[in-house]
């Protein structure tokens, strides 16, 4: 038994990056891709995604997160795919280069 637990402790404590920073919000934005949706569609929630960090009221709120938000997105169908990687934001500056990682 006591083998079972330190092989959990050691899957746990391995699986968290040493690299870990805090922040007052992980969010993960999905954008169906899937054979659903037309490129009209997919183009109406990248740049409804993209509108969203460009207004002021969520720079506002990101702003009064206790060390900002860290933000992906993932476009998925059958799978998924990260295509931007998780990124920190807390300022005006830092939201609007994530939303030109969206739009790219």
């Amino acid at each position: 038994m006591k083998k079972v637990l330190a092989a959990l402790l050691f899957v746990v404590l391995m699986s968290t990056p040493a690299f870990a920073i805090p922040v007052g919000t992980e969010l993960v934005l999905l954008a169906d891709v899937s054979g659903s949706l037309d490129t009209t569609d997919f183009n109406l929630q990248r740049n409804g995604y993209a509108a969203a960090f460009r207004d002021v009221n969520v720079i506002n709120a990101i702003m009064s997160e206790t060390g900002g938000i860290a933000v992906t997105l993932v476009y998925w169908s059958v799978g998924q795919v990260q295509s931007v990687g998780w990124t920190k934001n807390t300022n005006a500056p830092e939201s609007n280069a994530y939303t030109d990682l969206i739009i790219a």
